[in-house]
This record gives C-alpha cells, structure tokens and sequence, in this order.
C-alpha cells in the first residue's frame, strides 16, 4: 500500500518513532518535496530523525505536481498531487487538504489511520497503540475531545 504523507504526520509520527515499525506494515511511504523541506526547516528532536527517514528512504521524496485548491498550502498541495499520481492514499489530518482529496477522488485517511494498521498487522499491541495515540497528543498533536473519545473506541475495537 502507498501512502503519501503531509507534514503533520510526519511530525507527530516521528516525535513517538512509528517509521521503526513501518517495515512491518506493508507500507510504501512518500512524501513531496514540499513536504520534506517543511518537516526538516529546524532543529528539532525528530527533524534530526526524520532526517535519517529520509536518508534511508524509509519515506522517499518525489516531486508532485501541484494540485490547485482554496486555501492549501504548498506542501499539501504537492503531495495530494502525488497521491494523485502515484495512485496512492493521503495521509493527512487538515480537515480542508482531506476534503480536497476526496472530490479529487484520492484515498484520504488520517494519522491514527497508521496506528490502526499497525494493530492490524501485529507490530503494536491495542495497548502500545493507546499508548502512542496519548504521547502524540501529549506532544501537541490536536484533536478535539470527541475525536480522541471515537479514535480510542477504534483502537479497543479494532482486530
């Protein structure tokens, strides 16, 4: 499966090290240029890490082309095109960029869509997974109440 990354995961997965199990998933993972040079414009904890992603294409980097959409912003704008062009789902937690994909008729999921997978394919426990879920809010990750009620609910009930 192919999966095109916005900078918000990117971030978030990488502050609670997930690309150490992406290997166990059965996963392809990219992200646009764009992307790339937004998620290492600092010095950060995981820019450092996600450096090492990058250098050992555990996500590779592709230019995309820029799909035009009110209110995107260039980073989500090229890698919805590469999804597009690449056939594969967008990873992404912007409400507007998840909307655009889908009259773009693109595969669109969010973050936790990867903590999920993850349960599914035995490389994190429910409770890892629950775990992982309250580091990266801790961390700043956001969602609203309800959210984070409905997206523990799919983690408990998740085979």
């Amino acid at each position: 499966m192919k999966l095109v990354l916005d900078s918000v995961p990117l971030i978030y997965l990488a502050k609670i090290r997930f690309f150490e199990l992406t290997n166990r998933l059965d996963v392809q993972l990219y992200t646009s240029e764009e992307v790339k040079a937004e998620v290492l414009d600092g010095k950060s904890e995981e820019t450092s890490y996600l450096q090492e992603q990058f250098k050992t294409e555990a996500i590779k980097t592709r230019k995309g082309k820029t799909l035009q959409g009110k209110g995107l912003h260039a980073g989500e704008a090229t890698a919805l095109g590469l999804a597009k062009e690449l056939g594969a789902t967008f990873v992404s937690d912007d409400r507007l960029a998840l909307a655009y994909a889908k009259t773009q008729e693109i595969d669109a999921m969010h973050t936790t869509f990867l903590l999920l997978r993850a349960i599914s394919k035995k490389a994190l426990s429910k409770k890892d997974a629950v775990a992982a879920l309250d580091k990266m809010v801790f961390l700043g990750w956001r969602c609203d109440t309800e959210t984070y009620a409905r997206i523990r609910r799919k983690i408990e009930e998740h085979e």
